[in-house]
């Protein structure tokens, strides 16, 4: 015993210790939803999900598919590696249900609701418990996680997460799934590209359950005026450059800032590469045929005269060129004055209320990213996995994988959308409409019947299977550290001209990939005794 709570103490620690090295962001209100009575609430915070700031915030449109009886069929669950149901020690309700409890983060505006209430229906024998918890300064689980650890009072599952999940893995916390989903129909429908990001050393450690796109916001009025056409949807880089410039003038400028372009570019050069040119199946980087592409694209971009309205604040007259043309200083200065085609390249459909309230005084629209293989966009998921420590591993199973692919859950979270825009809702949604990431059938045909009429969501959900990660964050070991520490300084020289594209990242790549190299030595070997200790005690 006193072993168990050692060491629960110690992940407790350790995850305290990596807070220190997450950036902070941004918060936003959680907005209150319907639940049934079938679902029960823990803590003090409003009854809803929600992403918080301009890194993590919520897609737009709207759909679904009516079917009132959504839920109806059950996911297969599995037994354990040993063979147990685990039903022995499982915690029940005064009505004998086994009580699942699983965590939520308040602050991120995912609509949970219909998706409960549909699972509730599903598994009459599950009494689901929701554990809200609050991360305003860290819209991830590492917070929550650390403090249940350290009083043993771990969830039995964690929806909705953006946390690094290598970070879990490696302390043993997480519960490997290849046992159940061997047994689950269901689970073939999701893209093998993207299950690849969830399995270390072959076993499957979480589930994903919905995406997001970095993409572009398109100032129509701007574009209206100057009498110039939207671009195509599979437009490259080489048709941004020509439109930057159509649309550049000494009253507009193409974008806010270049922020990141050349970061998510990267991966669009090359059917290899992610997130500054970073391969995730050979764990290195070939920076020279994408990253060093993508930069020269911002040189050029960067250096065409009115093409970025942040280049007007560097200068040492007072006011700056930038303040004189826009009549002030502030950070969106020429954003929300309606003056600029682009506002940025930082954020995407996760950003959509971000974009309301910014782009409040224009008609703008969603636009994909430029792709040099069509079809080849950065891509964001958010998560969900079992806790190791679970009493309850095979209904803990079947509520993850009901919130995650299975097409009951996805059509019930559909249809809540399809009411809210027939006025009809019982639910009081935080969104418009979600991109749901199985491709079953039956899921596919009510997402494309609801999105119809938004070519630009569409087009970017039918190339799911072409996208490449944008969030390395997530499932890469100390990923954001190491961009911060290693690939980010070097890259702002680039940047600024400074530096030239090519030489740079022959050097870089070669060092970048020797940083990362010693996060994942680290992870691995952490993951081989993590594994080497499962399979010895199931």
């Amino acid at each position: 015993m006193k072993k168990t709570v050692f060491r629960m103490m110690a992940l407790a620690l350790i995850l305290v210790m990596a807070l220190s090295v997450t950036g902070c962001r941004k918060t936003r209100t959680a907005y209150s939803v319907f639940l049934s009575d079938d679902v029960e609430v823990e803590g003090n915070e409003t009854k809803s999900g929600g992403k918080t700031n301009e890194n993590a915030e919520e897609n737009q449109t709207t759909g679904g598919k009516n079917n009132e009886t959504a839920g109806n069929n059950k996911t297969t669950g599995g037994k354990t590696a040993s063979g147990s149901t685990g039903a022995s020690t499982a915690k029940k309700d005064s009505s004998g249900r086994t009580i699942v409890k699983v965590a939520i983060n308040s602050n991120r505006p995912t609509d949970v609701a219909p998706l409960f209430d549909a699972l509730a229906k599903a598994y009459p024998d599950i009494k689901v418990q929701i554990d809200y918890y609050s991360a305003k300064d860290n819209v991830s689980s590492q917070e929550y996680i650390a403090a249940k650890s350290s009083t043993g009072q771990l969830p039995d599952v964690v929806f909705d997460d953006i946390a690094n999940l290598s970070m879990y893995v490696g302390q043993g916390l997480v519960y490997p799934l290849n046992s159940y989903l061997a047994k689950d129909a269901n689970y073939k429908y999701i893209p093998a590209n993207i299950m690849k990001d969830y399995t270390y050393g072959g076993q499957v450690y979480a589930l994903p359950h919905q995406a997001y796109f970095t993409c572009l916001t398109l100032n129509l009025d701007i574009l209206d005026a100057l009498n110039v056409d939207v671009p195509k949807l599979d437009w490259n880089f080489e048709d941004m450059v020509a439109f930057a410039k159509k649309v550049s003038n000494d009253k507009y400028c193409f974008c806010e800032r270049l922020f990141y372009f050349d970061y998510y570019g990267a991966g669009g050069f090359s059917k290899d590469a992610s997130l500054c040119g970073y391969n995730i199946e050979t764990r290195s980087y070939n920076m020279v045929n994408s990253f060093a592409k993508a930069m020269k694209v911002f040189q050029q971009l960067r250096q065409t005269p009115n093409v970025e309205a942040w280049s007007l604040r560097n200068s040492k007259l007072s006011p700056s060129p930038y303040e004189s043309r826009f009549g002030s200083s502030d950070e969106w200065a020429a954003t929300k004055l309606g003056r600029t085609v682009v506002m940025d390249f930082s954020k995407g459909t996760y950003s959509r209320s971000y974009y309301t309230e910014l782009l409040a005084n224009c008609n703008w629209t969603f636009h994909p990213f430029p792709q040099e293989i069509k079809g080849r966009m950065p891509i964001h998921i958010d998560h969900a996995f079992m806790l190791a420590n679970t009493k309850v591993p095979d209904e803990a199973f079947k509520v993850l994988s009901f919130l995650t692919y299975s097409p009951e859950g996805n059509i019930a979270r559909l249809n809540a959308y399809t009411d809210k825009a027939k006025g009809k809702s019982k639910y009081n949604l935080n969104l418009d409409f979600y991109t749901p990431l199985t491709t079953h059938p039956d899921v596919v045909s009510a997402f494309k019947k609801l999105c119809a009429d938004d070519e630009v969501q569409m087009y970017m959900y039918n190339n799911i299977k072409n996208c490449y990660r944008g969030d390395l964050d997530k499932f890469v070991p100390s990923w954001g550290q190491h961009w911060a520490d290693s690939i980010n300084p070097t890259a702002i020289k680039v940047q600024d001209g400074t530096k030239d594209p090519d030489s740079t990242c022959k050097d870089l790549q070669t060092k970048a990939t020797k940083s990362l190299k010693s996060y994942w030595d680290d992870f691995d070997a952490k993951l081989a005794k993590v594994q080497a200790e499962w399979k010895a005690t199931h």
